[in-house]
């Protein structure tokens, strides 16, 4: 078999492994749905093709100069377009510059004559340090490599406002918030340096008030607390979770209690370790 036939092999092979990765991590299979899951094959097969591209030379897969200027950043998730040429995260598409490979600075500019992209460019790629711009001036998003293996990207709202502010290692996130565009987080996490497990995983309302918690308090055991919260802040369910390796999802383990929008006890549940139901008490 030769080179480019290995790369096909292990094209399929990751992209396999991405998607049995996201079933493994049922929360985020729940809460972004399947159609994320399918977005995320198409890419990974898009960068596979375009490593085929460039191990047969071509250049027909190398990102369009006229893309990048023309490109509107009037969208929500922001200037997207340079994020497929960031090979410190996995992005595996290449810049030409006249005619070669992007090496050193580089800027783009928007229609209007603003300051759109600037950033380092080797061999054709983004590395260590790049910023992207609205046409208003105001900084869309900026990108830091600390060094070989962590770096910090930060994106902005048109208002300033920080949108999310992300520290990756070897490529994957470490940590993670996210915020609305009143300034007020709305999800944080932190994962474990190993990337098996999470420490935190925690969703707020607009208003800043708690709407989903989970926390690792037994690290051995992978149990965390979990907590739901009602919008005037009054918890609504709380009590343990434990992941399971048998059902490859997290499950509620001992007491569970379940309260109205007044703060009284509605429900009390009892569960194994296994996430069965023991027993239940309704109030």
């Amino acid at each position: 078999m030769d080179l480019i036939g290995c790369s096909y092999v292990f094209a399929k092979l990751y992209i396999h492994l991405v998607v049995m990765e996201f079933y493994r991590l049922h929360w985020v299979y729940k809460y972004f749905g399947l159609a994320s899951v399918m977005c995320i094959v198409a890419s990974t097969t898009a960068f596979a093709q375009n490593d085929q591209a460039l191990a047969e030379g071509s250049k027909d897969d190398a990102i369009n100069m006229e893309d990048l200027v023309n490109t509107s950043t009037h969208f929500p998730d922001g200037i997207r377009t340079y994020e497929n040429l960031n090979l410190r995260l996995g992005g595996d598409s290449v810049r030409y510059c006249d005619g070669k490979l992007c090496n050193g600075w580089v800027e783009d500019r928007h229609l209007n004559g603003s300051l759109k992209h600037k950033g380092y460019y080797e061999n054709g790629q983004l590395v260590n340090l790049y910023f992207n711009y609205y046409e208003s001036g105001q900084l869309e998003r900026e990108y830091r490599s600390k060094d070989d293996f962590r770096s910090t990207l930060v994106s902005y709202y048109p208002n300033g406002q920080v949108r999310s502010k992300v520290t990756y290692k070897d490529g994957d996130a470490l940590e993670w918030e996210d915020y609305y565009p009143n300034g007020k987080l709305e999800y944080q996490e932190v994962n474990h340096k190993s990337f098996e497990y999470q420490i935190i995983n925690k969703y707020f309302y607009e208003s800043g008030l708690p709407q989903t918690e989970m926390v690792l308090v037994d690290k051995k055991h992978k149990i965390f607390d979990k907590r739901e919260y009602f919008e005037n802040g009054k918890v609504k369910m709380e009590g343990k979770v434990r992941y399971s390796m048998n059902t490859l999802d997290y499950v509620k383990i001992e007491t569970w209690k379940e309260y109205d929008e007044s703060g009284k006890l509605i429900l009390e549940q009892s569960y194994d370790n296994e996430g069965g139901l023991k027993k239940e008490t309704k109030h």
